[in-house]
C-alpha cells in the first residue's frame, strides 16, 4: 500500500473527517489533541485535515488564529496545487475569510487590500465587490470628511436660526423672520446638496478604485 492510501486509512485521519461537517469545535479539538500524528501524514492528506481545521477557526470566531494559520496555508495551496476543496475554490476562499477576519478585528485597510486582489481574480463577483466596496467606504471617511463635517456645521446652523425663530423672532422681532427663513432653508438646501456631493464622490472614489485594481490585472 503506498504512503498516501495508508494516510488516508490512518485513524487520525479518518477520525478526524467522521466528526460532523457543521461540528467546528470539535473538529478544532480533533485537530489540536491529534497534532503529532498529523503532522506524520503525507503533505496532500495533511493538509485537506489543515484546510478544514483553519476554516473551522474562522466558523467559530477565532480571527487572530486564522489569520496565522491561514497565511501559509495560502502559500501552500499554490505550491501543492491544490485548486478545490469541498468543491470551492479554496484559494479564493482562504483568502476571503482571510479579509473577513481582518476586517472583524479592525484591520480595515488589510482587509481591504485583500478584497481588491480578490476583485482581480474574479472582476464579476458581486460578493467580492460588495464587501470591496463596504471597506473603501469605511476608508473613505477620512478623505471626504471636510465636506460632510461642512454640511451637518450648515445643518446645525439651520436648527439653531430656527429655534432663535421661533422662540424670539417670531414674538419680538417679526421684521427677521422673512430673512431667517430665507437662511435656514438655503443653509438646509445646501447642506443636503453638499451630502449628495459627497455620497456621489465616495462611489466614485470606490468604483474607481476597484476599477483600477481589475485594470493592473492584465496591465
Amino acid at each position: 500500500m503506498q504512503a498516501n492510501q495508508l494516510s488516508y486509512q490512518s485513524k487520525v485521519y479518518k477520525t478526524y473527517f467522521s466528526i460532523d461537517a457543521n461540528n467546528y469545535v470539535d473538529k478544532i479539538a480533533c485537530y489540536e489533541n491529534s497534532y503529532t500524528e498529523i503532522e506524520q501524514l503525507v503533505d496532500l492528506a495533511k493538509a485537506q485535515i489543515e484546510i478544514d481545521y483553519t476554516l473551522s477557526l474562522f466558523q467559530v470566531g477565532r480571527y487572530h488564529q486564522y489569520i496565522a494559520q491561514s497565511t501559509p496555508l495560502i502559500e501552500k495551496v499554490i505550491t501543492e496545487n491544490i485548486f478545490h476543496f469541498q468543491g470551492e475554490d479554496i484559494f479564493q476562499k482562504l483568502l476571503f475569510n482571510k479579509a473577513a477576519s481582518l476586517y472583524n478585528i479592525g484591520d480595515i485597510e488589510e482587509a481591504s487590500q485583500v478584497l481588491l486582489e480578490l476583485c482581480k481574480m474574479d472582476p464579476g463577483n458581486q460578493t467580492y465587490y460588495s464587501f470591496a466596496s463596504k471597506t473603501l467606504r469605511m476608508l473613505s471617511y477620512r478623505k471626504y470628511d471636510k465636506m460632510k463635517a461642512a454640511a451637518l456645521g450648515m445643518i446645525l446652523v439651520a436648527l439653531l436660526i430656527i429655534v432663535f425663530e421661533i422662540l424670539i423672532a417670531r414674538t419680538l422681532m417679526e421684521h427677521i423672520v422673512a430673512p431667517l427663513e430665507f437662511s435656514r432653508n438655503a443653509l438646509m438646501g445646501a447642506s443636503v446638496g453638499l451630502l449628495i456631493l459627497h455620497e456621489f464622490k465616495i462611489r466614485i472614489y470606490i468604483k474607481n478604485v476597484i476599477q483600477s485594481a481589475i485594470a493592473s490585472k492584465s496591465a
